[in-house]
């Protein structure tokens, strides 16, 4: 492992150590204080261009967790990581855009962030741009393309991608009818505990 990526891994624990005491902190003054400083540090950190500092504060504004729901400032961070390089932080990126939140409403830029994220290998973005595909929203419907990306998402282990993938499999649509694909794929989503790949 080349020192790069064990500071990064150490980075990243050290965010997710930091996100979870923010996000853990009760209503207490003290508490509250307390995660004023967390959100403080963490600023500090993507002001310098941490990508995973940048994402983390994207994620706690969207959500209204540690910090006020604001859905601006969750699209200026996802947007600063997603300049990174951000896979995940590009697919939620993606997110904003086509719910309209923090965004006017942009199926357009959905799409170039959920490719953007796809083809950085984040497999949620991945799925929602087979989702884009499969309903023609924002581009030509291209079942092909679908199950494409639906594949390369299952393929790591994302068990709604695998679900899908699998109904694909047992219709044809997109690509050849085979029911041995379909149930290995329904299996491995049940296997996760994926509630429609159990029927």
């Amino acid at each position: 492992m080349s020192r790069r990526t064990c500071l990064i891994i150490a980075s990243l624990v050290l965010l997710s150590l930091s996100a979870s005491r923010v996000l853990s902190q009760g209503n207490t003054s003290a508490s509250q204080e307390q995660t004023s400083i967390e959100l403080s540090k963490m600023k500090g950190q993507a002001e310098n261009g941490d990508a995973i500092a940048e994402f983390t504060l994207g994620y706690l504004y969207e959500q209204g967790k540690g910090a006020p729901k604001d859905y601006r400032k969750a699209v200026e961070f996802y947007r600063a990581a997603a300049k990174h390089g951000h896979a995940t932080a590009e697919n939620n990126l993606g997110s904003m855009y086509l719910h309209g939140r923090g965004v006017s409403k942009s199926l357009r830029e959905a799409i170039i962030w959920y490719r953007a994220s796809a083809e950085h290998g984040d497999p949620a973005g991945q799925c929602n741009l087979a989702s884009m595909y499969f309903s023609g929203r924002g581009v030509l419907q291209d079942y092909r393309l679908a199950a494409r990306w639906l594949l390369a998402a299952a393929e790591k282990g994302l068990p709604s991608a695998q679900n899908n993938l699998a109904f694909m499999y047992y219709s044809g649509t997109g690509v050849s009818q085979n029911y041995s694909e379909a149930a290995k794929w329904t299996r491995r989503a049940a296997e996760q505990g994926y509630a429609l790949g159990r029927v």
